[in-house]
């Protein structure tokens, strides 16, 4: 192996230590860009709603709006029933809890007992 030239190690080392003194560099100068950078504006409050009553909901429109989302005949006997938007709003925190919302949709429960077959 005579004859295959040899770099010293000091060339190497050298540029390992170029290396870090450019990586150190780098990470001041990011580190004076981050902490000189303006702040964020303050998030605005959120608007407050006018005292007075609650809004009111048109159990009509909400039938008609309902009526167009399934055909189904189980979906369109829940629309019949009163208070659909409380109803709605229980079934969803119920399912969004993982409880069952069984109370709520007792319309949908079988006219009589029934029985699986294996």
């Amino acid at each position: 192996m005579e004859g295959i030239p040899r770099e010293p190690r000091r060339s190497t080392r050298a540029a390992w230590i170029a290396v870090v003194v450019v990586g150190f560099a780098a990470g001041a100068l990011l580190a004076w860009w981050y902490r000189s950078r303006p702040a964020a504006p303050p998030a605005e409050a959120p608007l407050a709603l006018p005292p007075g009553p609650p809004p009111t909901v048109d159990p009509a429109r909400v039938r008609s709006l309902l009526e167009s989302v399934s055909p189904s005949a189980a979906f369109r006997s829940w629309l019949a029933h009163d208070d659909l938007v409380r109803r709605w709003a229980a079934v969803t925190a119920n399912l969004a809890q993982g409880e069952s919302p069984r109370t709520h949709l007792g319309f949908l429960a079988p006219a009589r007992p029934f029985s699986a077959i294996a």
